[in-house]
């Protein structure tokens, strides 16, 4: 299939190294901030005792994946619990990515095969969702990949032997089969899901004549990591069958989670990967067609045996990924709809593409179609260059929590308490909850006077403080656990003022002056809201009827993923001036809620109008977004605050429920003073998004600057 001239090794060479400039640019230009999630969990599984002395690892699938802990820990024993080390391991993750898709390229096609494909993963939408964080979905595919890549050399070496005695090849094929036998474990060493390709790699040898022995070294390699893993639970758990025994009970956790996942016909369940795909918006999808049609250039060409070592890892590996599922009655996938999730075969679906190009490309010449030859490397070139275009823009609409976006919330909100610390001299004193407690320390360590401080949390009530400091609010990481949460941010807000606030994507973050000291807002109840009615509609957009949600006797309830509106507008389509909301105050909305479901969103989010006509999306200035979880039936009392930063007449307030329907039994609407106190995020170092509103600062307190 290949091109009989080849480049030279110091061209190739040259390529490479350009490649890596070019795509390492990209994910560092892309690359994003720790977030409480999975990056941290695993961070904190390699890094935490530096952070804590006292820290374990623990009985979580977080903390039972050694090569994820092994990675982090090295660069901490140099750096510590450090932003260096955190970020030393995202770009080691993404240049490791690269390593292994050019590996198993050159290897299974050549090396313009493998020019090409790296110079695909540059700018994937797909590889840049795991190749921007720590995850363990591109750690576990390049050592699945280094396994197949080793796998084909020793069936390599076994040919090159055939019907000779010499002694070097037969040794390259036996330590070959050891390395992939061992890549296979370190796979599954960072996620438990690529044991599949233990199974790929297992079509692959058996379909060759000296199985056996490949077979034979492949279970040491396997045999030996699997060792280095027992003995390592032995020392950290006392149990070198944490793991087994971990996952062999792991089905309650998972249908519990499943409870999130939307149901599945058949039909939505074998498109899933493609809708999966079509969400990101980006120029993944286009690359299935020519993959299809470089698939089925490998089964014409079966007789060759890397044909039919990419035919395997082309369908195995992507069908377990799909079809997985945790019953039939009803279908219901194991696996949630996550992109990264999907990052093991893409090197595949590039190569097949590559692999057609190529084809043609041969096929053309050895026709002698120079002129057409031309057109066709012309029109590729224009088209990659598309794609390339297509999917870093596509990076910076749909990968919220990228720096691209202006997600750069923590440096933002350390700057500002560094600078209010300073002008108010103010103890340098966290007092942190969810969401904060292991991100915070990258950002504001010891070494800088950062303290924790301690408060008290009666149930049910606002916490009390007794020494002055800032108070983190993280609120997508605390809201999601809503049942957890003993204070909501009007009780807070009510209290102490605001000294930063971050709002990038929805996604937003406060930072509180807290202490014995308290404010006292002045607030004016908006009576006119109490009856004005809302417009209730269902997920099809379609118009349920009008409804009054600040009733406490008539309940409201929003249908799964609709919405409730209030219009400003009167039935003349003039802004009504009772609802007008005045710049320079805090509009707070408080409502109680409750859902019938296990997990449900409710999100509030004001929309400003042009005369009658309602903006796009992109106007929208969220309020905020509470999450339901484990509170079914179980009373809500939500509370949603933004600034007004001018005079806003003409408006939308929504209200969106998500995942499950959410009923609603009164609600208030007041205009709250700003504080003298509050601060708001300089424009020098604000992170404002799409969906902020523009920021203002505040009058600062007499003496300071």
């Amino acid at each position: 299939m290949l091109d009989k001239s080849q480049p030279a090794p110091q061209t190739v060479l040259g390529v490479f190294l350009l490649i890596v400039l070019l795509g390492m640019s990209v994910r560092g230009w892309l690359v994003m901030e720790p977030e409480n999630s999975d990056p941290i969990s695993y961070f904190m599984a390699g890094a935490g005792r530096y952070l804590d002395p006292d820290f374990h690892l623990g009985m979580h699938h977080h903390h039972l994946r050694p090569l994820m802990a092994w990675i982090v820990g090295l660069p901490a024993l140099l750096f510590g619990y450090s932003l260096t080390t955190f970020y030393t391991v995202v770009h080691a993750g993404a240049l490791l990515t690269l390593v292994s898709w050019w590996v198993v390229a050159r290897v299974l096609s050549g090396p313009v095969a493998a020019i090409l494909v790296a110079v695909l993963w540059t700018t994937s939408f797909a590889a840049l969702s795991a190749d921007l964080t720590i995850v363990p979905d591109n750690w576990g595919a390049s050592m699945s990949l280094f396994a197949i890549a080793a796998m084909a050399l020793a069936i390599r070496s076994h040919d090159q032997g055939q019907g000779e005695t010499h002694h070097r090849t037969w040794y390259q094929a036996r330590l070959w089969s050891l390395c992939g036998g061992f890549m296979l474990w370190a796979a599954c060493a960072a996620k438990e899901t690529f044991v599949i390709y233990c199974i790929a790699v297992l079509f692959i040898v058996m379909t060759h004549r000296n199985r056996w022995q490949m077979l034979g070294y492949g279970m040491m390699g396997l045999f030996i990591g699997g060792m280095l893993e027992l003995v390592w639970f032995w020392v950290q758990f006392g149990d070198p069958l944490a793991r087994i025994h971990y996952f062999k009970g792991i089905n309650a956790v998972i249908d519990e989670v499943n409870t999130k996942f939307e149901p599945l016909d058949l039909t939505s369940f074998l498109l899933r990967l493609p809708r999966v795909v079509h969400y990101t918006r980006s120029a993944e999808s286009l690359f299935f067609l020519p993959a299809i049609a470089g698939f089925f250039l490998w089964c014409r060409d079966w007789k060759s045996t890397f044909s039919r070592i990419k035919i395997i890892v082309f369908v195995l590996p992507p069908a377990f990924v799909i079809l997985a599922v945790k019953g039939i009655h009803p279908i219901q996938p194991y696996f949630d709809v996550v992109l990264r999730y999907y990052v093991p075969f893409l090197p595949f679906i590039y190569l097949a593409t590559v692999d057609l190009f190529i084809h043609v490309w041969r096929w053309m010449t050895d026709a002698g179609y120079w002129v057409l030859r031309r057109y066709f490397v012309a029109l590729s070139v224009i088209s990659l260059l598309v794609l390339i275009v297509w999917n870093l823009l596509a990076a910076a609409d749909y990968l919220p929590l990228l720096q691209k976006n202006g997600f750069t919330t923590n440096v933002a909100m350390q700057t500002s308490l560094t600078r209010d610390a300073e002008q108010t001299k103010t103890p340098k004193r966290l007092y942190l909850r969810a969401g904060m407690q292991y991100v915070t320390p990258l950002y504001f360590p010891k070494s800088a006077g950062w303290i924790l401080g301690e408060m008290t949390l009666p149930h049910a009530a606002a916490p009390v403080f007794n020494e002055p400091g800032y108070m983190i609010l993280s609120w997508p990481r605390i809201n999601s656990d809503g049942n957890e949460r003993p204070f909501v941010l009007s009780h807070l807000f009510l209290d102490y003022p605001i000294v930063f606030h971050s709002d990038v994507q929805g996604l937003m973050s406060e930072v509180l002056r807290v202490g014995p000291q308290k404010i006292h807002r002045e607030a004016e109840v908006m009576a006119s809201f109490q009856d004005k009615p809302w417009t209730l509609v269902d997920d099809k957009g379609r118009s349920v009827g009008q409804a009054l949600p600040t009733s406490a006797t008539i309940p409201v309830t929003i249908p799964k993923n609709g919405e409730l509106t209030l219009t400003s507008l009167l039935s003349d389509g003039k802004p009504d001036p009772s609802l007008a909301l005045k710049g320079g105050y805090w509009l707070h909305v408080r409502l109680n809620a409750m859902t019938e479901g296990p997990f449900a969103i409710i999100w509030m989010g004001l929309k400003e109008r042009v005369g009658t006509v309602s903006r796009d999306w992109v106007s929208y200035q969220p309020l905020g977004t509470y999450y339901f979880k484990r509170v079914a039936n179980k009373r809500q009392d939500v509370s949603f605050v933004t600034f007004i930063p001018y005079s806003m007449k003409s408006y939308d307030l929504v209200i969106r429920a998500q995942k499950s329907s959410i009923r609603i039994d009164g609600m208030v609407a007041s205009l709250l003073r700003p504080d003298p106190s509050d601060r708001m995020v300089p424009p020098d170092v604000s992170v404002v998004g799409s969906n902020s509103p523009k920021l203002t600062v505040l009058p600062r307190e007499e003496g300071s600057e």
